[in-house]
């Protein structure tokens, strides 16, 4: 992310987990350092599939949601590369997550 960027990202990692897995080593949310703001929500169970945790996020959130907000998977997602559109429909793919975050971020 640009200097000019960061002052104005922040980074909201959705942690899907129950309880009883929290002391799982596998579980655990090891955040990397960064010079963005990172602000980690627990989901209180592992309910629903991917798509649960945006729509939750965003019900819950509505009235505090920046202008520009992405949701993403945090590895790699085979919908990013957009293989399985038939190519006459096909819209742009990407090769990584970053690659998606530098066409959409200005």
């Amino acid at each position: 992310v640009s200097p000019e960027l960061s002052s104005v990202t922040t980074i909201i990692l959705l942690h899907k987990i129950d309880e009883s897995d929290l002391s799982e080593p596998e579980c655990s949310l090891n955040i990397p350092e960064t010079n963005l703001e990172v602000i980690r929500v627990r989901l209180p169970t592992n309910i629903g599939r991917d798509s649960h945790s945006p729509i939750a996020y965003i019900s819950n959130h509505y009235e505090n949601l920046a202008s520009f907000t992405v949701f993403m998977q945090a590895g790699y997602h085979w919908t990013v590369g957009n293989g399985w559109v038939p190519s006459e429909f096909a819209a742009r793919g990407f090769k990584s997550n970053a690659e998606v975050l530098n066409y959409f971020v200005p």
